[in-house]
């Protein structure tokens, strides 16, 4: 019976899915055209807009900043580096790309263009472009082409897995062979003014939830 239910489930939302797919074509469409090149000119180089609570800047916004590990694939002591392959997850709030979902056929959610990690000159939306300061190469080159999701609130996740090639000052190595080493990653926005942009550096975590920046 159990089993009966959940296909009978399945097969209602695939006719579901099937027969909105069409609307949904066209209500995304005019969304993207709506927001990005609507009557109200989006300047991806301008810093968004967002409720900023710091004293510093009302303008512009922060930046949630938060790293997957998966795996450890070098360490070399003596030469001061460590390659890890990561998950890597910012998320941010651009008040100039929200709507309200009953005008564009309840949609809640799309994708827009980041540009691609070495291409970002070309995104369709502004971008963060924090660095790690002490990285051998730029996480553009090392983090995976993939896209930010954007949801109607205006706030955007972009979330890549790739690879962090760090160069480390290793501590604890005084402790030798008992020695717990550690490795500071320093992160900070490379081009953006910094009033523009906070950067809310998170638990490094192993696991986290599908949009919230926190550690589930």
């Amino acid at each position: 019976m159990k089993v009966l239910l959940g296909f009978q489930t399945l097969l209602a939302c695939v006719r579901l899915c099937a027969a909105r797919e069409k609307s949904y074509t066209v209500d995304a469409t005019r969304l993207r055209q709506d927001l990005l090149h609507g009557p109200d000119i989006y300047d991806r180089l301008a810093p968004p807009t967002s409720d900023r609570t710091v004293n510093y800047s009302k303008a512009g916004t922060d930046v949630a900043f938060n790293i997957r590990f998966f795996k450890v694939q070098a360490v070399d002591a003596s030469r001061g580096h460590m390659r890890l392959k990561v998950w890597v997850r910012l998320q941010w709030v651009d008040q100039r790309l929200s709507w309200n979902p009953a005008d564009y056929g309840n949609i809640t959610e799309i994708v827009v263009d980041g540009g691609g990690s070495t291409d970002r000159e070309n995104s369709e939306v502004w971008l963060p472009d924090i660095q790690m300061y002490n990285s051998n190469v730029g996480v553009q080159a090392t983090l995976d082409k993939v896209n930010p999701n954007l949801y109607n609130d205006g706030t955007l996740l972009w979330s890549r897995p790739g690879i962090l090639d760090a160069m480390c000052k290793f501590s604890g190595l005084v402790a030798f062979p008992f020695d717990k080493l550690k490795c500071v990653m320093e992160t900070f926005p490379r081009k953006t003014v910094s009033i523009f942009v906070g950067v809310l550096c998170l638990l490094f975590s192993t696991r986290f939830n599908s949009r919230s920046a926190e550690i589930d």
